[in-house]
């Protein structure tokens, strides 16, 4: 609430503030419904004001006007007593809130508002009562029958013990209430101590899985490098397997060759022999047209 406002709201239930200033206090009272809370407490104190003054001896038509201000004063209690009702929705609204810890220490500020209000409502009852008494006594002296008058006024203090009891139950409720709001405030703060050591604890964790998941990435790459260098170790396998074979084979030829050359040597070796002539061989009577060369020695028996 505004603070010049909040200042402003006594003077304003009491009806002595200027018209600049009453305007400025009804405008702020249209638009914050808090506002207009706190001006019904005020209003309820100022009520009591009414009879803050020292009773004196009053003439015939100052009584007279008494009583008109008592019945008044009764119909405005009568919508008083029905206040605190709303004023135990309003706590229980806000004990039920789950802004509650958040407006503990307004809860506090109002609290003590409220012992001092019901302080100062106790102190003007005793005074209204006085000043009854006081009425009691002038009325007692008067020719006039007062009987109507002292059934309205033991109507009154009935319902001033009434206010009275309702002011320290009130009050009884408000210390309670500010209690629990100070246990829970309390309970508040631990929480918010384990939610942040519970923070600092996922922190830490989420980095822990942070580095995990890269150290398993790194693996998963290792992984897949050695598994490739595998696949290109064994295609070298193969590739060297082929050639091994293949210079198996190489080897097959280059022996077979060896031994075709070495035959071709012993040949030409026989061959270019000065006693190796060559040799012109008739048909045989089975083929007579047939003929044939031999390349040999005749002088070899073999």
């Amino acid at each position: 609430m505004d603070e010049n406002i909040k200042d402003l709201l006594p003077f304003y239930a009491l009806g002595g503030l200027s018209e600049a200033d009453k305007e400025q206090v009804d405008q702020y009272l249209s638009l914050h419904s808090e506002a207009r809370q706190q001006l019904e407490t005020e209003a309820i104190v100022v009520s009591a004001l009414a009879y803050s003054v020292r009773p004196t001896l009053p003439a015939l038509r100052v009584k007279n006007d008494l009583m008109k201000r008592v019945e008044a004063d009764v119909a405005e209690r009568n919508r008083i007593v029905a206040q605190p009702a709303m004023l135990t929705r309003f706590f229980d609204y806000f004990r039920s809130s789950s802004m509650m810890p958040a407006l503990a220490g307004l809860s506090l500020l109002v609290a003590i508002l409220a012992g001092t209000w019901t302080f100062l409502l106790n102190t003007e009852v005793s005074r209204l009562q006085e000043q009854l008494a006081a009425v009691d006594k002038i009325t007692a002296a008067l020719p006039v029958d007062v009987t109507p008058i002292q059934l309205e006024l033991e109507t009154l203090r009935r319902e001033n013990d009434a206010l009275q009891q309702e002011a320290s139950d009130q009050q009884e409720k408000l210390l309670a209430l500010s209690t629990e709001l100070l246990a829970l405030q309390e309970e508040n703060g631990l929480l918010k101590s384990d939610l942040s050591t519970q923070n600092d604890t996922l922190v830490a964790i989420r980095d822990e899985l942070s580095k995990s998941s890269i150290e398993v990435t790194n693996l998963v790459d290792i992984e897949d490098q050695l598994l490739a260098q595998e696949e290109s170790i064994s295609a070298q396998d193969q590739v060297i397997l082929a050639l091994q074979q293949e210079l198996t084979q190489l080897r097959q030829t280059n022996a077979t060759l060896l031994k075709e050359i070495s035959a071709q040597r012993e040949i030409m070796v026989y061959v270019t022999s000065p006693n190796v002539q060559p040799m012109l061989i008739a048909g045989t009577t089975a083929l007579p047209t047939a003929k044939g060369q031999l390349i040999a020695n005749p002088n070899d028996a073999t």
